[in-house]
């Protein structure tokens, strides 16, 4: 009788065989992983522009007073003032560098709106992606990536450019929603490989 090839394997190599379960978890996780790095660049591309950025849109709208940025930029202005004056010598040189410190600082006030709107939108996708599943909640936010950075693109104004940074900070959730799925689909032995996954997404991004 023919031996086949199965047959001459030996019980230890038919349990290190990939089952087809552990071949459809890499495969999921190599998915997530490609749309994490992608959420991951979307981010952080913008990061080095955003000084000229802000310069482009000041030049062009920030020295009217009926304009959201110079609204904006006389409160920031105001706020750096206050800070000045509790801070007294203890202030940095920065801070006294007027307009230049006004933009810096708004820019930090924008990062702060993305991270405080991604942590109170964080518990919402977390439940909904129990409720309608981690593929559709994914996809939500891929979507949501797409809108903000097509917006981003192409912002003419500073009204633009903070919507797309609000529709980014609330559809920020495929951080905790990949390493759930990754967590869903592997097994014990290769969770750390897919967890690992997540790493180098964060340190290629």
């Amino acid at each position: 009788m023919a031996v086949t090839r199965k047959q001459k394997l030996s019980s230890a190599d038919l349990a290190t065989l990939p089952s087809p379960v552990v071949a459809e978890g890499k495969r999921i996780s190599r998915i997530v992983f490609i749309a994490l790095l992608l959420d991951i660049l979307s981010f952080t591309i913008i990061l080095p522009l955003l000084p000229r950025s802000l310069e482009a849109y000041k030049a062009r709208e920030g020295n009217d007073s009926d304009t959201l940025l110079g609204w904006v930029l006389h409160n920031v202005s105001l706020l750096r003032q206050l800070i000045l004056a509790n801070a007294g010598t203890r202030a940095s040189r920065f801070l006294q560098q007027g307009a230049r410190a006004d933009l810096v600082l708004l820019g930090g006030l924008l990062g702060s709106v993305y991270s405080l709107l991604q942590c109170i939108v964080a518990p919402i996708i977390g439940r909904a992606a129990d409720r309608f599943g981690r593929r559709q909640t994914l996809m939500f936010c891929m979507a949501g990536n797409i809108v903000w950075t097509v917006i981003w693109v192409f912002s003419s104004s500073f009204e633009s450019f903070l919507i797309a940074r609000i529709i980014a900070g609330l559809s920020e959730g495929n951080v905790q929603i990949s390493t759930t799925i990754i967590a869903d689909v592997t097994d014990p032995r290769n969770r750390s490989h897919g967890m690992a996954l997540v790493g180098i997404a964060f340190a290629v991004g």
